[in-house]
């Protein structure tokens, strides 16, 4: 009688409906009693009671990896604050899938909740912050500016990322709204790893941390990423510092950014030969003669362009009768000061007074507006080409149709020059 007494106390407790009237006991049980009927009702009472303890109120603690912990309208709806990782909550017991019921009514995910000595379940559903690290077989993992998209950069294997919990398409979105590849982060960190060394490395090019541009003339893009977007361009012969990390042709320099390995060298004074199926460049001619030393400007009066790189950027001018100091290092008609900058050859002498010797004469290149060819010999192999328009110095020498230019030797063909 005193267990009946308590159950039905404990029941009335639980709810919110009026107290029944009660009954004398020898009406609700049969005749005679029987101790199986008894022992029945005891145990559909206790259920109950073990039903409705289910979703008893209950104490929980965010534990996530220390970012905060969102907290939500409604399961999986809206986001209306947050909680630091290491607080405490209560919780009304409810649940709704993955999610749990605060006190205020508000939800947030079981992920990330340990109630008693439970702790939260790793890693995130998708829906709330996470941190997770790269984990690669060595190679950096691309960094994309959407699912899929265009690649921005990389993270180099091992590498902590903060992420927003979206994710599209195996695409994992980053708190900087990049994007990398799911397959590819763990939710704990991976033991670093050094990529194998190429199997095919470009000559001349290792882990050395320093390198020299080695180009047809032309200056060298520098890129975002390995093959990625064209953020500026190095002059040929400049000096590049670099980490020794390699992606196919690409090698990446210290402040991050990637050039061609198939046009650096570590030696200043060689030309690596590209990797097929990369067309060669043409392999640079030796200085001759007067190439290197002192020359002078002489132009019609106008003041001679000086260039940043064979045929680039003008960056300031001579005067006409200027001294110029070369290296001896060309590209075509192109020729280096000693202080980097480039000129055209077609405008220097190597005597102030204008004259190399007293063969010399002036042209101007008048073709039907193609280049002219420049050849080695009289009708022979092409080493390069002189625009439309040009003037040039001649050293008086001919063969046939062919004149010979002052410069290098070289000869071209009269019948499109006019003489000055």
């Amino acid at each position: 009688m005193e267990s009946l007494a308590y159950l039905h106390t404990a029941l009335l407790y639980e709810s919110t409906e009026p107290a029944p009237e009660l009954r004398d006991l020898s009406e609700l049980l049969p005749s005679p009693t029987s101790a199986a009927w008894l022992s029945a009702q005891v145990l559909a009472a206790a259920l109950v009671i073990s039903t409705a303890g289910s979703a008893m109120a209950a104490t929980g603690t965010v534990q996530t990896n220390g970012n905060p912990l969102n907290v939500r309208s409604t399961p999986g709806g809206p986001v209306v604050s947050s909680l630091p990782n290491g607080a405490r909550v209560e919780l009304t017991g409810r649940r709704s899938g993955n999610y749990l019921e605060l006190a205020n009514g508000t939800w947030v995910s079981a992920d990330w909740v340990a109630v008693g000595n439970t702790s939260p379940t790793q890693p995130p559903s998708g829906t709330d912050r996470a941190v997770g690290f790269v984990n690669t077989s060595g190679e950096p993992l691309n960094v994309r500016s959407a699912p899929g998209g265009a690649i921005v950069g990389t993270l180099p294997n091992g590498t902590r990322v903060e992420l927003t919990g979206r994710s599209s398409n195996g695409f994992l979105e980053r708190t900087n709204s990049t994007w990398v590849d799911g397959r590819y982060i763990t939710y704990s960190q991976p033991p670093v790893t050094t990529p194998p060394p190429s199997p095919t490395p470009n000559p001349g090019v290792g882990a050395s941390s320093t390198a020299f541009v080695r180009t047809n003339g032309s200056p060298l893009n520098v890129r975002n990423a390995p093959g990625g977007a064209v953020v500026g361009s190095l002059a040929n012969g400049s000096r590049v510092d670099l980490t020794g990390r390699r992606s196919g042709e690409w090698a990446e320099r210290t402040n991050g950014t990637w050039i061609s390995s198939n046009w650096i060298t570590t030696n200043p004074g060689t030309t690596p030969q590209p990797q097929p199926p990369t067309p060669q460049p043409p392999t640079p001619q030796p200085p001759i003669g007067g190439d290197r030393g002192t020359k002078f400007v002489a132009t019609n009066g106008s003041p001679l362009n000086v260039r940043n790189a064979p045929g680039g950027t003008v960056i300031g001018s001579l005067a006409n009768g200027s001294r110029v100091e070369l290296t001896g290092r060309r590209s075509g008609e192109w020729v280096e000061r000693t202080n980097g900058t480039w000129v055209s050859n077609n405008w220097l002498v190597n005597d102030q007074s204008g004259n190399v010797g007293g063969d010399i004469s002036f042209g101007r290149v008048r073709t039907n507006g193609s280049p002219l060819n420049v050849r080695s010999s009289p009708g022979g192999q092409v080493v390069g080409t002189i625009p439309n328009g040009s003037r040039v110095a001649l050293t008086g020498r001919r063969s046939g149709s062919w004149v010979q230019l002052e410069r290098f030797g070289e000869w071209v063909s009269g019948d499109w020059i006019v003489m000055e």
